[in-house]
C-alpha cells in the first residue's frame, strides 16, 4: 500500500487543505497508470475483509468517503470550495510531492500529472533513500509518497507506524486526544471485536483528519516450488520474506 503523508507546516495544518488534496486525486485513474489497473480498490488504512485482512473498513464504507466517490466530480467541487474556503489560491501554490527514487518515480510522476491535470501546482522531487529518509525524519516536506508494505495483518505494523504519538514514522508528530485514546484503547483490549471496532473508529478519524492519505493498494505475486507446503500465496499482507514460517514445510 501507498499512502501520501501531509506535513503540518502552513497551509497543510488546515485540515480543508489536506482533504481537498486527497480528494482530487483521481485514484481510479491513478491505478490504471501505476499498475495498468492491477491494485486492489479502493485502498484503505488497513486490508478490509475483501483482502482477507480482518481490521479495515468494508470497500463499500470506503467507497462512500471523500476522495473515493464517484462520478469524480463531486470530490472536484468539494476540494476546490475546501481550498478557497481555506484561503488558498490553487493557481499561485506550488505543493511539493517527494518520493523515493527509483522505487516509487513512475508513481509519483503518475500522481504529479493526475494533479497537474485537475489544476493544482505541482513540483515532483525525487530523492535517493538517505537523503529522503533525512528530510522526512526532520519534516522536511508538504507531501511524502510513503511505501508501507504489510507483513502481517497487524495495525501496529501499518496505520498506527503514521499517526501513533511518537510513532517511527509519525514525522510530523500529529496528535490528538480522541486518536490517542483509540489507539491506546484498542492495544490494551484482549476482546478482538472491540479491537476492531475501536480500530474502524480510528479510520474514520483518520478520514477525518487526513494525517495520512491512502493512495493505491498493489498485490505482490509469490511463487514457490510446488514441494513447498502451507505456503499462503494469495495473502495480500505476506508482502515480504519476513512473514512467518512456523506452518511451512518442505514435502521433499
Amino acid at each position: 500500500v501507498a499512502h501520501i503523508q501531509f506535513s503540518n507546516k502552513v497551509p497543510l495544518n488546515d485540515p480543508r487543505v489536506r482533504k481537498a488534496l486527497s480528494m482530487i486525486i483521481d485514484r481510479p485513474q491513478l491505478n490504471t497508470l501505476y499498475r495498468d489497473n492491477s491494485g486492489f480498490y479502493p485502498p484503505g488504512y488497513l486490508l478490509g475483509p475483501e483482502q482477507g485482512g480482518q481490521w479495515g473498513l468494508a470497500k463499500d464504507e470506503i467507497l462512500k468517503q471523500p476522495g473515493f466517490r464517484e462520478p469524480k466530480s463531486i470530490d472536484t467541487q468539494e476540494a476546490r470550495k475546501l481550498f478557497s474556503d481555506a484561503g488558498v489560491d490553487v493557481a499561485n501554490t506550488t505543493f511539493e510531492i517527494v518520493a523515493v527514487t527509483p522505487t516509487y518515480a513512475d508513481l509519483g510522476e503518475a500522481l504529479a500529472n493526475i494533479l497537474i491535470n485537475a489544476g493544482l501546482k505541482i513540483k515532483l522531487n525525487l530523492q535517493q533513500t538517505a537523503a529522503l529518509n533525512q528530510a522526512v525524519a526532520q519534516n522536511n516536506f508538504q507531501i511524502y509518497l510513503s511505501p508501507s508494505g504489510a507483513v502481517e495483518d497487524d495495525p501496529n505494523g501499518l496505520l498506527l507506524l503514521m499517526v501513533a504519538p511518537g510513532a517511527a514514522r509519525n514525522y510530523s508528530k500529529w496528535e490528538d486526544p480522541e486518536v490517542t485514546r483509540l489507539i491506546n484503547t484498542q492495544e490494551t483490549t484482549s476482546d478482538a471485536a472491540q479491537r476492531k471496532g475501536l480500530l474502524e473508529q480510528l479510520q474514520r478519524a483518520m478520514y477525518d483528519r487526513m494525517w495520512v492519505a491512502p493512495l493505491i493498494s498493489v498485490s505482490v505475486t509469490w511463487a514457490a516450488w510446488p514441494y513447498i507446503e502451507d505456503i499462503e500465496l494469495d495473502r495480500p499482507f505476506l508482502a515480504s520474506s519476513f512473514h512467518r514460517m512456523e506452518r511451512v514445510w518442505i514435502n521433499k
